[in-house]
């Protein structure tokens, strides 16, 4: 037979077949290399991976002596073997985020070892654990299994993973205190092209029924609401808030905003305008809303955050008092950075204000005094 290739566990077998001599006896046969292969009548048991000897002879008769015949050499190859990684690794993450420990197995058992690409960027390996340490990558992560005598070496497996850096940066904030004007719009501004952006706006208004529109602007498409909600609504002056998503176009453009239901009885409003930039692929998704009337207003994103994600936490409270403006918490909520606040002296007084962190679901403010309050907690996926 020809080359053979070894079994798992040292118990595959092949076939020599029978053989006799020109007397008529049957040949047998023997191993001289036990260590890779024996033999039992004309069945080989494949032992190890190597060369494998066999020696057949034909045994004296009467009128024949024993005759020893020319040893074969028959090739045993390695097995193959393949590798799994057994961690799953996030497609994409943010530099300084949650570190990763990447591990794998192989077929044939042996030890993986797990070593960076030499292409990989944005990322560093120590002790077996990924740490995320700038934008870039991707940061591309190696399993190899060298093999061994039984083993042949598997087939490198790779995982890669986008590192980015997202920083959230308060580019505009406007507001308008005269009572009856339902449009407000920004200077010009412009961000680089495929920067993400929230549009985040409150307003008092009379009417009982009142909603945002879409923003306008040239320096944005693809304006998405990302939740809204009346968070005062027993009486007037009644309070509204609402949240917006958009993709920067690279133009330089004011961003305007007019608000539906009855125009005139719009009080005070205000818009701000945050941009997401070192991330053109983020998602913003959640927009989980949550409101009430008392010192402790409640930032609320309904769900366990992705480890890799960012969070907006944008609040407002009405103060129904003209030119005295309610005083949110004085220090950002631990783990975030307050962003300036928008603080509107007009009647009735309102102040909006947005945080962004990282790793909390929900988390407390804090207020001088028990004011209507509604927050929109959204999160911002790489």
């Amino acid at each position: 037979p020809g080359s053979q290739t070894w079994v798992p566990g040292g118990a595959g077998t092949f076939s020599l077949g029978t053989a006799s001599d020109s007397a008529g006896t049957t040949v047998t046969f023997a191993s001289s290399t036990t260590s890779v292969c024996t033999v039992s009548g004309t069945t080989v048991t494949k032992v190890t991976a190597g060369t494998c000897t066999i020696t057949p002879t034909a045994p004296a008769n009467v009128d024949y002596n024993q005759l020893v015949g020319s040893a074969t050499n028959i090739t045993i190859n390695p097995a193959s073997q393949t590798i799994t990684f057994t961690s799953t690794a996030p497609t994409r993450t943010r530099s300084g985020g949650p570190t990763y420990t990447p591990t794998a197995t192989s077929t044939s058992g042996l030890g993986v070892t797990i070593s960076l690409d030499g292409t990989s960027t944005g990322c560093s390996l120590t002790g077996g654990v990924v740490t995320f340490t700038a934008p870039g990558g991707p940061c591309r992560i190696d399993a190899n299994q060298a093999g061994n005598g039984n083993y042949s070496a598997a087939t490198q497996v790779q995982q890669s993973i986008v590192v980015v850096t997202m920083v959230i940066t308060q580019i505009s904030s406007v507001q308008s205190t005269t009572n009856g004007t339902a449009t407000l719009a920004t200077g010009s501004i412009s961000a680089t092209s495929q920067t993400r952006a929230l549009i985040l706006i409150s307003f008092t208004s009379n009417a009982a029924t009142n909603t945002c529109s879409t923003p306008t602007g040239a320096s944005f498409n693809t304006y998405t609401l990302v939740a809204s909600q009346g968070f005062y609504t027993a009486g007037a002056p009644y309070d509204y808030m609402c949240a917006y998503s958009a993709i920067a176009t690279g133009t330089a453009s004011a961003v305007s905003e007019t608000l539906g239901g009855t125009a005139g009885n719009v009080l005070t409003m205000n818009m701000q305008v945050v941009s997401i930039t070192g991330d053109t692929g983020a998602t913003i998704t959640n927009g989980t809303t949550n409101n009430g009337s008392s010192t402790a207003p409640v930032f609320n994103l309904g769900n366990t955050p992705g480890a890799t994600s960012l969070e907006v936490l944008f609040g407002a409270v009405k103060y129904a008092q003209n030119g005295a403006v309610p005083t949110w918490s004085t220090t950002a909520p631990a783990g975030y950075t307050e962003l300036t606040p928008n603080q509107n002296t007009g009647y009735p007084s309102l102040i909006s204000v947005a945080y962004y962190g990282t790793a909390a679901s929900s988390l407390t403010g804090s207020l001088a005094n028990t004011d209507p309050w509604g927050t929109i907690g959204i999160e911002i996926q790489p």
